[in-house]
């Protein structure tokens, strides 16, 4: 995290561009920011996620909307008896035939988004990051979700900016 550790990096999804700049210079936007973890040099955000709690890694790479842990669906009692189906998922790492479910809701960067597909599978599948870091996350957010901010996140004051973008991104 050396490179990042004072910089902001904005992700603008409707002109598709990344700003990185020192984090001292930011002019933040208007809302109100959220709490920014870093969980291994990884930016983490706390959501809600059908009347629970968890804590979802920011991935613009990944392709899927939500990607959950399957251990964090076993032990999270919303979720666990959701029907689940299987279906192809596509994404860096290749296609890969996952369980999936839909999340009632999930609640992150002040908007609620309803009827949320999920694919549910280990995170050790992932191809990134250690095993250690990969044991303590709940999920992963993907640009399914994301793009539908503009998101600006300042690692050196370890918050984030999610300004939501009308309906229709």
């Amino acid at each position: 995290m050396d490179l990042l550790e004072n910089t902001a990096v904005a992700l603008d999804f409707q002109k598709m561009t990344v700003e990185i700049q020192p984090s001292r210079s930011i002019v933040p936007p208007m809302e109100n920011p959220f709490p920014l973890k870093l969980n291994w040099d990884r930016p983490t955000l706390l959501v809600d996620l059908g009347d629970a709690e968890a804590e979802l890694l920011l991935d613009t790479a990944a392709s899927v909307s939500l990607h959950l842990s399957r251990s964090f669906v076993r032990d999270t009692p919303q979720l666990k008896d959701l029907p689940a189906s299987r279906r192809k998922i596509v994404g860096i790492d290749g296609a890969h035939e996952q369980d999936s479910i839909i999340v009632p809701y999930i609640a992150f960067g002040g908007r609620t988004f309803s009827q949320v597909p999920a694919s549910i599978a280990p995170l050790g599948n992932a191809p990134w990051g250690n095993s250690a870091l990969k044991s303590k996350l709940d999920g992963i957010i993907g640009v399914g979700l994301l793009k539908r901010f503009n998101i600006l996140m300042d690692f050196g004051r370890r918050l984030v900016w999610m300004t939501a973008l009308p309906a229709s991104s």
